[in-house]
């Protein structure tokens, strides 16, 4: 009987032996990648900015914001940078932008392929006082709504420009309402989460 069972045991490993080396291959990543998921900042740590300009430092940039607000919070700051140019602008903008940036930075013609009701957060008499600080700001207003605050002049330079290789158009701040860090003045009602308005405040002049 015990030969019978190795001579089966023979005969199977000769047709399955290569599970025996893939399963702890799968079971090494599978651990590998549940420890990255666990420790993926939360949506609340981490800010992403919509750029809409020729060419931009990302890395540099995004190093500049985390070490800016890591004491406040922020984990993690990326960039989504598309040329307004690109055949693909309007598309990268509706599907990459709006499901996953906070806060949006658009020369005035990309104002033409949205609907800034549909997506940005309107800016109420409330939110001025609180997030602006432009002392005389100059909006984009969308029947009869501001909905983003000019921040550069075509015709002007900008600090963001270490960082941003702008088009030549006047550009515009703007905030994503689906943001889950913009506290309760989007879709959400996340009043502790807030970094993305901290964000609006400081690209505005580059100072908190």
């Amino acid at each position: 009987m015990k030969e019978t069972n190795k001579a089966d045991f023979k005969k199977s490993l000769t047709y399955f032996w290569p599970l025996y080396l893939l399963c702890p291959t799968v079971f090494a990543i599978s651990i590998s990648y549940c420890f990255y998921v666990i420790h993926q900042p939360s949506d609340y740590e981490k800010l992403d900015v919509f750029v809409s300009s020729s060419s931009a430092k990302e890395a540099s940039f995004c190093q500049m914001m985390e070490d800016t607000f890591s004491e406040e919070g922020l984990k993690q700051a990326s960039m989504t940078q598309c040329n307004p140019s690109d055949a693909v602008f309007p598309q990268k903008l509706s599907v990459v932008g709006y499901n996953r940036s906070d806060l949006f930075l658009l020369p005035l013609s990309a104002f033409e392929s949205m609907t800034p009701a549909d997506i940005l957060v309107p800016f109420s008499s409330e939110f001025i006082a609180s997030y602006v600080v432009e002392p005389s700001p100059d909006y984009y207003v969308s029947e009869g709504v501001d909905f983003a605050i000019k921040i550069k002049s075509a015709e002007e330079s900008s600090w963001l420009s270490d960082y941003i290789d702008f088009v030549d158009e006047d550009y515009y701040l703007c905030l994503n309402a689906t943001s889950k860090n913009i506290g309760d003045v989007g879709i959400y009602d996340n009043p502790d989460y807030d970094l993305a308005l901290r964000a609006f405040t400081f690209l505005q002049k580059g100072s908190k």
